[in-house]
């Protein structure tokens, strides 16, 4: 089992796009450019602000970042204002990343590097960092099963209910929960009883997952695209008074809130039993890498997959 870590996700500040000029002007600086969907979601604003702690004792880097509101006209006026100021990285976490290719390739032309998060675009990048989202949504589900092994070992067949939350926004999450939903379908002892087909907005998550049981009152666990429906899955059953040890939780992505209620998991305080955690490469060590051209370009870097749980279970991939 792995053991859990503490991940201490602080609030991050994103940088106004007023604020780029004034930066690009210091010529004794490099500026690495962050284009990001929403602060709203806290692994973006995790991963905003792990890039900003990278360099924040270092004085000959600046960390300049914008969020698009979810709307891919803006991020793409955002990477063509970052070219324009000369940018030495760009670093795009896309909203959609189809449709970006002629600004992508402007502003490599004009100097920039460009690096893709989780899916790039159907052109050229310097770099793209991505994950093996069938592997997470296999595990994620793999996490499930072998909990239920231990919550329910003379489970019959169709005997436990399942809902699942999911998104096909985007074909890196299509992957993801297509494997979810496949992984489970294949255990006989496992009824999808409610599926509900998001999006990329886990605002409402709570609501969700009350809803999920409104359809369906006998589910047991739920298997979800990322961990936001895990601390929501939480709060619903303990609201209702639901014996803890017959329910449970597993997603994938790691926050600091779903960390401490696996944590409390092991104890039956929380059902948030295990998440699926895809360990990315640190993205100030990626932008040094580009800036120093000390890795062939252009490249594929893949995360490495783990599972973090409050009971026993390795993921063989």
């Amino acid at each position: 089992m792995k053991k859990l870590l503490t991940i201490l996700l602080c609030a991050a500040m994103v940088l106004s796009l007023g604020s780029m000029a004034a930066l690009a002007a210091d010529g004794d600086t490099h500026t690495v450019a962050y284009c990001i969907p929403t602060m709203a979601d806290a692994y973006v604003a995790s991963q905003v602000e792990a890039l900003q702690d990278y360099y924040k004792d270092n004085p000959d880097v600046e960390v300049v970042v914008a969020e698009c509101g979810g709307n891919q006209v803006t991020q793409i006026e955002q990477i063509e204002n970052y070219a324009a100021m000369g940018a030495d990285v760009i670093i795009v976490m896309p909203t959609n990343p189809f449709g970006m290719e002629v600004a992508v390739d402007d502003a490599r032309a004009q100097g920039s590097k460009v690096m893709f998060q989780a899916i790039g675009p159907d052109t050229e990048v310097d770099v793209l960092a991505t994950t093996d989202n069938d592997a997470v949504g296999r595990a994620t589900a793999g996490l499930a099963l072998a909990w239920l092994d231990e919550a329910y070992p003379d489970a019959e067949d169709g005997s436990i209910h399942c809902a699942i939350f999911i998104s096909n926004e985007l074909p890196v999450l299509q992957a993801r929960t297509q494997a979810i939903q496949r992984t489970l379908e294949a255990d006989p002892r496992v009824t999808l009883s409610y599926i509900n087909e998001g999006t990329a907005d886990t605002s409402n998550a709570q609501a969700e997952i009350e809803n999920a049981f409104t359809a369906d009152p006998d589910i047991k666990f739920i298997c979800a695209w990322t961990d936001d429906y895990g601390t929501a899955f939480d709060a619903v059953v303990l609201s209702k008074g639901y014996d803890i040890a017959e329910y449970g939780a597993f997603t994938a992505g790691v926050t600091d809130a779903g960390l401490e209620l696996i944590a409390l998991s092991e104890t039956d305080e929380s059902p948030m039993r295990g998440t699926v955690n895809y360990l990315a490469y640190e993205l100030g060590q990626v932008a040094d890498w580009i800036m120093e051209e000390s890795i062939e370009m252009p490249t594929v870097l893949y995360d490495q997959i783990e599972t973090i749980t409050s009971f026993e279970y390795e993921f063989e991939g």
